[in-house]
């Protein structure tokens, strides 16, 4: 009953946050010179985009700057993660994630096939829900094989940010400080082979990162 309660409390006091966040976010944003850097059919074609989960202040910038037409994006139920959902509902944006409640363990694998399936563009920090970070988790590369669908490879960064807590992930949000931001994306590909394709994917975001962290680094 009083784990119940917490979380609900703690539901609250994110998801309040969040408000906060979106907000901030919405007054901010066109003062923020945007360096985007994508391929023509992005949001054209269906992906599966991936990304770490150190940029994921970033990641809320660029869903505002490009306000992808049909995304859903997987969350953990992690209560921390009520900070995204306002912004999310503004933009549109479908949210996967499976109720606490709910005892099914294929529970997130119908939402994700449901979307697929819709024509839907998935995106996940593939690094998660708890890390190690930069420790690619395959469960995305399995969709990709079974319906055909590419992995799209994209990192985000911006010159200021302020560090929303202290954990594994680094999760930081956007400030007023903020003035560039970088997005950038590697070749996409249809997963044939888990094994070697995970291993592939994992050096393309790297790549990217390192590729993004210099450029941001050589403008300070």
């Amino acid at each position: 009953m009083f784990k119940k309660f917490k979380r609900n409390m703690q539901i609250k006091k994110y998801t309040l946050l969040g408000n906060a966040i979106k907000e901030t976010y919405l007054k901010n944003y066109d003062k923020i010179t945007n360096h985007v850097e994508l391929s023509d059919d992005v949001f054209i074609k269906q992906f599966i985009i991936v990304s770490w989960h150190q940029g994921i202040g970033a990641m809320l910038h660029f869903l505002l700057v490009t306000k992808p037409p049909k995304l859903a994006v997987i969350m953990s139920n992690n209560p921390q993660n009520f900070i995204c959902i306002p912004l999310f509902e503004h933009l549109n944006i479908e949210i996967i994630r499976q109720d606490e409640n709910d005892t099914n363990a294929f529970a997130r694998a119908k939402q994700i096939h449901h979307y697929l399936t819709e024509g839907y563009s998935i995106f996940n920090f593939s690094d998660g829900p708890n890390g190690p970070s930069k420790v690619f988790k395959k469960d995305m590369l399995f969709f990709s094989k079974k319906y055909k669908i590419p992995i799209l490879p994209l990192i985000a960064t911006a010159d200021n940010y302020t560090l929303l807590r202290k954990s594994w992930d680094q999760s930081y949000l956007l400030n007023a400080k903020t003035s560039q931001f970088w997005v950038r994306n590697d070749v996409s590909m249809v997963v044939t082979d888990l094994e070697k394709d995970a291993l592939t994917i994992t050096k393309q975001l790297n790549e990217l990162e390192s590729e993004l962290f210099e450029l941001r680094d050589s403008t300070k």
